[in-house]
């Protein structure tokens, strides 16, 4: 009896090192939590551009807020459709909106109207994307993740020109 409890004892030691084995055989995340959070903030921020972008289109005449809107919707279309195509494969969930402070944002410059609107909407965009290059750049040095840091290496060019055409716009539509 005492032989069959240790010979019982020992398969089930085998067997739960046997499972450990398998388990430590599954392979990791391949991004950081870092990279994970940069592209779902990346994913709210395009949703938010395009969102205010489609908003200014339709509610200015200001040909330099329309010049920064168009270009905004256009490219921050496909910078979503690439996120969230690289989201999906990696198994990172998708966010369906922009953040609840984003939101916040657009409420509160949707409600302003002529030039007070103009202002404050290039402002928000200089200020958006002075930090959105930020947080790009360090993605680019500290990602670990190959196919976010490229993401994020294609992201920068384009978020460049939309901070050149903020400033553009808030320049052509000072505070009064």
């Amino acid at each position: 009896m005492k032989r069959l409890l240790l010979l019982a004892f020992a398969c089930l030691a085998l067997a739960g090192v046997t499972a450990a084995s398998a388990a430590g055989a599954k392979p990791s995340k391949s991004f950081s939590a870092a990279d994970e959070q940069y592209l779902k903030t990346s994913i709210e921020g395009d949703r938010f551009e395009i969102i205010g972008g489609k908003w200014a289109q339709t509610h200015t005449k200001n040909a330099a807020v329309l010049r920064m809107a168009d270009r905004i919707v256009s490219d921050h279309t496909k910078s979503l459709k690439d996120a969230v195509k690289l989201a999906r494969s990696l198994g990172i969930d998708v966010p369906s909106s922009p953040t609840p402070s984003e939101v916040w944002e657009l409420k509160i410059v949707t409600g302003l109207r002529g030039r007070a609107y103009n202002h404050w909407y290039a402002s928000l965009e200089v200020y958006d994307h002075v930090q959105d290059i930020q947080e790009t750049t360090d993605e680019i040095k500290d990602g670990t993740n190959s196919q976010i840091r490229d993401d994020a290496k294609t992201e920068l060019p384009m978020l460049q020109v939309h901070l050149s055409l903020a400033r553009a716009a808030l320049a052509a539509n000072p505070t009064g």
